[in-house]
């Protein structure tokens, strides 16, 4: 066996280790768990204050019907099903499911669980739901705009979209802080693509209300999720060359203050 075949044969084992942890004891020392996480679990309090508001401001005291469309280990839908709504959690990963079942009972709450593709799920589920999230999911689906019809369809009317999505200024910024002008203008001129080998997807405010107005939303609020003010880099530090297309990415790049974080919550209601 050569160098190559040793690797991939090592590799292959870790993973059947790996899925055996899982299943059997659920347990994956390489597995974020964002319902435990203490940084995660601060992003999610930034997350909640505003569905939580919404959700008052559309329903007031009524508990609802709500789907978590790539719920992770739960640390939106059990808040909220300690808020006294019905959750219903999705997840493509069966090890996630299982910790957010975990967690629920440990929290002494219920949440319904299904697993599989979101969109497949919901092709196949005709229920309706008072609100939908789909929090930091839709930026790596190549399929996001098919998936915020899918949702709308799924709305009752007088119903809450939630999603969040990568903002075009966070990309920038991350390859503008390797450096990497050329990458940095692709992020400018476009809005999907591969990055480093991976698929991914990104908007300005602009672009994300544009989107939006596509599913027939004539005001869609959105709020920054992770903001920051620090200036990144330097002129001095860059090339001449590399120092024109810098001056070219700060002059076109041109975006409300709120598009600079490292994400963007919408929040739509369907008309009555």
């Amino acid at each position: 066996m050569n160098t190559v075949q040793g690797k991939t044969a090592g590799s292959a084992l870790k993973r059947v280790r790996r899925k055996l942890m899982r299943a059997l004891f659920g347990i994956d020392p390489a597995y974020s768990d964002m319902y435990e996480d203490e940084g995660e679990r601060f992003f999610a309090a930034l997350y909640l204050q505003k569905i939580r508001h919404h959700l008052q401001e559309t329903f007031g005291s009524r508990k609802v019907d709500i789907l978590d469309a790539g719920c992770q280990a739960g640390r939106l839908a059990i808040p909220l099903a300690k808020d006294g709504h019905r959750v219903t959690a999705m997840d493509t990963s069966s090890f996630a499911l299982r910790r957010l079942q975990m967690h629920c009972r440990e929290e002494g709450v219920e949440v319904s669980r299904s697993k599989g593709d979101i969109a497949r799920l919901l092709q196949n589920d005709k229920h309706f739901f008072d609100a939908i999230l789909c929090i930091e999911v839709l930026y790596l689906r190549e399929n996001y705009r098919e998936m915020l019809r899918l949702f709308w369809e799924r709305l009752s009317p007088g119903g809450l979209l939630i999603t969040s999505h990568r903002t075009k200024y966070f990309y920038l910024t991350q390859a503008l802080k390797e450096k990497n002008c050329d990458r940095a203008l692709f992020i400018l001129e476009q809005s999907e693509g591969k990055l480093g080998g991976s698929y991914f997807n990104w908007q300005t405010v602009a672009e994300l209300k544009a989107l939006y107005r596509e599913l027939g939303v004539s005001e869609t609020a959105l709020y920054p999720i992770g903001s920051f003010t620090e200036i990144l880099v330097e002129p001095k530090d860059f090339s001449a060359e590399d120092r024109e297309k810098l001056l070219r990415i700060e002059s076109d790049f041109e975006d409300e203050r709120r598009g600079c974080a490292r994400y963007l919550l919408a929040c739509a209601q369907k008309p009555l």
